[in-house]
């Protein structure tokens, strides 16, 4: 679900919504005088007072699309296009992450990954930094598999990755994870995971807090 004001605005773009600022603040209604002009008289008829307008009937309503409809892919792509700043060594350590653990998930699943090294950074027994998480001895596997931790070039994996790096750091998105610090693959059966509560099955993946 959506979470925060900077994902509001960056969706509301998305939609043309925000082209309302370049509309003036103020408007003004200049009166109109009209001089040497005749006097209007008439008439009032009984049956002209029998009728009288709702006053509901002249307040006008504005139906606005609630803002949590904006899906998490609509959000990345945004952010993609229009919010993605330049990337510093912990946004690439994180964005590296999502792509060599999670690149062939679905979204849902590339943030997942995000959050949980986003948890362990926050908790006490990991390391108080996203590089220092990621590259921790023998925690993620791509890490020590002798491959390139990023790819030579930027590609769409990449630009996406780096884009759920981006949701994540800056918590436009509640935790998927409910909060987990470790998963694993559908297809290993870690002994470790009997020594923790499953939180969540996201693609390929199984998290646990």
């Amino acid at each position: 679900m959506l979470k925060s004001k900077r994902a509001i605005a960056v969706a509301l773009a998305s939609l043309g919504l925000l082209a309302a600022a370049d509309l003036p603040t103020d408007f003004q209604t200049a009166g109109v005088q009209l001089k040497d002009a005749a006097p209007v008289t008439f008439t009032l008829q009984a049956e002209d007072l029998d009728y009288s307008m709702p006053v509901d009937t002249i307040t006008p309503t504005v139906t606005v699309t609630d803002i949590n409809d904006i899906s998490l892919g609509t959000l990345v792509s945004n952010v993609k296009e229009y919010g993605l700043p330049e990337m510093d060594e912990e946004m690439r350590c994180l964005a590296s992450a999502v792509y060599n653990e999670a690149r062939g998930e679905p979204l849902e699943g590339q943030l997942a990954v995000a959050q949980v090294v986003l948890n362990r950074v926050a908790d006490p027994r990991w390391p108080s930094s996203i590089c220092n998480v990621v590259f921790q001895r023998s925690q993620f596997s791509f890490t020590f598999d002798g491959k390139p931790d990023y790819p030579a070039r930027p590609n769409a994996n990449w630009l996406r990755a780096e884009a759920v790096a981006v949701v994540a750091a800056t918590d436009n998105w509640e935790d998927v994870t409910d909060e987990a610090v470790f998963f694993h693959a559908t297809y290993v059966a870690p002994k470790w995971r009997r020594s923790f509560q499953k939180t969540a099955d996201i693609g390929q993946h199984v998290f646990y807090r």
